[in-house]
């Protein structure tokens, strides 16, 4: 995320919640994550992820990356067999995925040269057509592949935790409740989440695809 907008992004939090105002405050040194690599391997860790321990997903992507890095692309997930990718740790079902992933690549499905001009939605049509890749995959992305500012992932079971526990609600956020706290934070709902997640002393892996 650009430094400019980060820092208007604080401003506006600052005036419009004091709850993430406190959080500001409690961590003045935090800066965004961003995650690194191309869009195809970004994407890979992310279906890797789902549905994980953040210790197992991180030793899985570790084997991955070691196979097939250090630049990981769509061929050579394609090339390698069954049996290979078994070998990573991944499960049946997230090597169908990421086959799927990689062929949508190939064959133009998803067009990330493009994502820089697309808007939030437009990305989010294109990567959910690929096989394992729901809403929060997909605002996962957003938020740290691209520095998107204005994304609301209301299905995070992090941020669920986090606003449980900073807000004083007596149980976890219903969606409309993350909504509608969300538009005190427009139009930098992603930063608001990433003092919320930061909250948790952790790294941000909540809900995850099914």
């Amino acid at each position: 995320m650009d430094e400019v907008v980060f820092l208007q992004a604080k401003e506006h939090l600052s005036q419009s919640d004091q709850v993430i105002a406190n959080l500001i405050t409690q961590y003045p040194d935090f800066t965004p994550r961003r995650a690194f690599g191309t869009p195809f391997e970004i994407l890979c860790e992310s279906i890797i992820s789902q549905q994980l321990s953040v210790r197992s997903a991180d030793a899985i992507w570790g084997k991955f990356h070691t196979r097939f890095g250090p630049v990981i692309n769509p061929q050579a997930v394609l090339a390698a067999s069954d049996d290979d990718l078994r070998r990573c740790g991944l499960s049946s079902q997230k090597t169908r995925y990421l086959r799927h992933l990689a062929e949508s690549i190939l064959d133009g499905t998803v067009t990330p040269a493009d994502f820089p001009g697309m808007s939030d939605g437009d990305i989010n049509g294109q990567l959910t057509r690929v096989k394992g890749i729901g809403p929060w995959t997909v605002h996962m992305y957003l938020i740290f592949g691209m520095g998107r500012p204005d994304v609301l992932p209301v299905d995070d079971y992090g941020l669920k935790q986090a606003i449980k526990t900073q807000y004083g609600l007596d149980q976890l956020p219903s969606r409309n409740t993350i909504t509608q706290l969300g538009q005190a934070w427009q139009p930098y709902r992603s930063v608001a989440c990433l003092y919320l997640w930061r909250s948790l002393d952790n790294k941000q892996q909540g809900s995850t695809e099914s």
